[in-house]
């Protein structure tokens, strides 16, 4: 836990509040915390004023965790005196409950349920917290820049949930405060990614309805878009790790994007190197949410202050779609998600089914993927292990599966002699090929020719 984050928790108690102890009848004061030195002022349960310094406080929030039950004694080694008062005081505030575990009690941290400050709030289950998302990951003194790429459906966007903590570990997903979202397109802009101006009604004065008689007009605000919410977010969170998230970020224009913004992407101690000024517009909608002598407005410039993390996934088989530059490039790091062919994850027990005959997902990847590196030469175009989400009958197969073979990889292919849309069948002891395309999906004998497909590439029914 970061050391202000606490302090702020505790600048919230009310002065000499009047504090329970959490093992014992006996009860505290909490006095005040000074923000600035960060030392916290106590009255003892026999009314003797105590002092809790800064480096004991800083200790105390470094050995604090998410979720985790805790007791001042165990993280603290025993050393300092009136650990009871500090941890009836902690208790007390917003975000920490009290637990009983086995014959114990202990504190627990849960800022994703919140409750009144000044009361002490016992935690009745135990075994709830380990599906609590974690919202306050300490902020990194170096930020990440990181471009997760890959063939279609190897579970990039997967890997970007298990870092900002989206994906829990029973497998549901949360929605975070502290993560924003986006996918960019072709038609995405620098407007769409940071703001612009633009009109909406609002009533009118009674003045000006006497003069106009409308009850409605027109006004012209900022309206900040996915970047700025994240911006401002990291700004005024500054003990949270915020992420801005970007699906897709080659399916769009990032020079005209991003715009001087690029400029910002350059870190160091995890702020940015260069500021860069803002334009008016941003320039006065910052200043009003953050203030003007905020890091990340002041002189009306922009920086990326450390705690904005920025991720992003980029499917490899549209990598022609807006080529991105050297410049911009070299700003991120860049980390593969390669396809799993593991039959022991989720993916692994996806099954095709087509007429009365199963297949297995991975085995038919694991073969068709062969055949799409020879005939291409490359990875691009190959398919992931989440290129479907779940076992796929017939129709689902021809519609997505089959569908994608043949409009990406095949169609401009048909003379190629690594051409694959091929049957296998045995006539007289001989095996025979025929070569088939997509419209022959669609016939009569749809289901015996992916049946003979399947024959061709080996992969044989479960």
């Amino acid at each position: 836990m970061e050391v202000l984050h606490l302090v702020k928790l505790l600048s919230e108690l009310s002065p000499n509040l009047v504090c329970k102890y959490v093992r014992s009848e006996k009860k505290c004061v909490f006095v005040k915390i000074d923000t600035d030195e960060v030392r916290l002022y106590t009255r003892t349960p026999d009314n003797n004023e105590f002092e809790f310094a800064p480096t004991f406080i800083q200790a105390l929030a470094e050995g604090i965790e998410e979720n985790k039950p805790f007791n001042t004694s165990q993280i603290l080694n025993n050393k300092g005196s009136n650990r009871a008062v500090i941890d009836s005081i902690i208790a007390h505030t917003s975000e920490f409950y009290w637990i009983q575990e086995r014959q114990s009690k202990f504190l627990v941290w849960v800022p994703s349920k919140p409750h009144n400050s000044g009361e002490l709030v016992e935690w009745t289950d135990i075994h709830a917290l380990r599906a609590l998302p974690k919202l306050m990951k300490s902020a990194k003194t170096t930020a990440c820049q990181i471009i997760y790429f890959g063939a279609p459906g190897t579970g990039k966007s997967h890997e970007v949930k298990l870092k900002t903590g989206e994906l829990l570990e029973n497998g549901e997903e949360v929605d975070l405060p502290n993560v924003f979202r986006t996918t960019f397109h072709p038609d995405t802009d620098y407007a769409s990614f940071v703001g612009c101006y633009k009109p909406a009604m609002q009533p009118t004065s009674k003045e000006e309805k006497t003069l106009t008689g409308k009850d409605e007009e027109i006004v012209y605000s900022f309206v900040s878009q996915v970047f700025t919410d994240a911006y401002v977010y990291a700004y005024n969170n500054p003990t949270t790790t915020t992420y801005l998230v970007i699906e897709e970020i080659n399916r769009g224009n990032c020079a005209q994007i991003f715009g001087d913004l690029f400029q910002l992407l350059d870190r160091k101690d995890g702020k940015s190197e260069y500021r860069i000024k803002a334009d008016k517009d941003l320039a006065q909608y910052l200043r009003e949410q953050l203030g003007a002598e905020s890091e990340g407005i002041k002189d009306g410039k922009l920086c990326l202050p450390a705690n904005l993390n920025i991720l992003a996934t980029m499917n490899t088989s549209d990598q022609s779609l807006f080529p991105m530059d050297s410049a911009f490039k070299r700003r991120w790091e860049w980390e593969y998600v390669p396809i799993k062919y593991d039959t022991k994850i989720k993916s692994g027990t996806f099954e095709i089914t087509i007429g009365d005959k199963s297949y297995s997902w991975v085995e038919f990847i694991e073969h068709v993927n062969e055949k799409i590196f020879d005939l291409t030469q490359s990875e691009d175009k190959q398919m992931g292990n989440f290129f479907i989400k779940h076992s796929i009958e017939e129709q689902g197969f021809k519609n997505k599966v089959m569908f994608y073979l043949w409009y990406e990889v095949l169609r401009d292919e048909t003379e190629n002699n690594k051409y694959f849309f091929y049957k296998k069948t045995t006539v007289e002891g001989k095996e025979v090929l025929g070569k088939f395309t997509f419209k022959d999906l669609y016939g009569d004998k749809a289901t015996e020719t992916l049946q003979q497909f399947m024959n061709y590439l080996e992969v044989a029914p479960k």
